[in-house]
């Protein structure tokens, strides 16, 4: 399951959705994965990549809002 949890960075979707006010989460877009995991970004490019695709932003602006748009502002 480790190659399906690349999808948020591989995709550049972590930035926008992902927890990035946590210092758990170090890798944000797919150039940091290529970068600091490239044995986990080759994974994910030889499987997942063939039969996965983004969603639009149109899509996940349908589902919700960015983490950022959820932050509370007292944080």
């Amino acid at each position: 399951m480790a190659v399906a949890a690349c999808g948020g960075q591989q995709w550049n979707l972590q930035a926008p959705y992902g927890p990035v006010w946590e210092e758990e989460w170090t890798i944000r877009d797919q150039e940091d994965l290529r970068q600091k995991l490239p044995s986990r970004y080759a994974a994910y490019e030889e499987t997942a990549a063939r039969v996965m695709v983004a969603p639009s932003l149109a899509t996940l602006a349908e589902i919700g809002p960015t983490r950022a748009e959820e932050r509370p502002e007292s944080e």
